[in-house]
């Protein structure tokens, strides 16, 4: 019987005051016997926690009390078992590793949300614009049906239809 509520997610948002935070989720969690893992970042969350349903309701309610996190949505799963064996609340430089100064997710990795059939005609334009960038290429002197005596330089590859 399945007993342990298991909860992800993650958020790019500013944030502030990380070591006050820290210290009381680390303080609640731990009351609530939760266990896992939350990184603390000044760009955002990333979590990953399981115990009783009500005391994920409870870090639950405490995050989404914070500024930018409102709207906060966990992955979730059940199991028959605690899957975590203690309960650790990290701060980080990134919660995610970019590795690259200046990077702001919360700020640059938004975009607007795409309907099915919008992404599609998108992807499908893409794939057109290519096909037409590569035929362009190849017409100029570099591959198959080149106008440029003597370029090699796609012969015999599985690209040439003609070598």
């Amino acid at each position: 019987m399945a007993t342990i509520t298991n909860i992800s997610t993650y958020r790019f948002t500013p944030m502030r005051g990380l070591k006050e935070l820290r210290e009381e989720l680390i303080r609640d969690c731990k009351s609530w016997n939760l266990k896992g893992t939350i990184l603390l970042s000044e760009e955002g969350i990333n979590l990953f926690v399981a115990g009783a349903a009500e005391d994920i309701d409870r870090v639950m309610a405490k995050l989404r009390a914070l500024p930018g996190l409102k709207s906060l949505e966990p992955k979730m799963s059940l199991s028959d078992h605690q899957p975590f064996n203690r309960m650790l609340v990290r701060i980080k430089k990134e919660i995610i590793w970019f590795g690259v100064e200046g990077v702001d997710p919360a700020r640059h990795t938004s975009s607007p949300k795409l309907a099915p059939r919008e992404l599609l005609r998108g992807i499908c334009f893409c794939g057109r614009l290519l096909k037409e960038r590569l035929d362009w290429t190849l017409g100029r002197g570099s591959g198959v049906n080149s106008s440029s005596p003597g370029n090699t330089a796609l012969a015999g590859s599985r690209w040439n239809r003609s070598g």
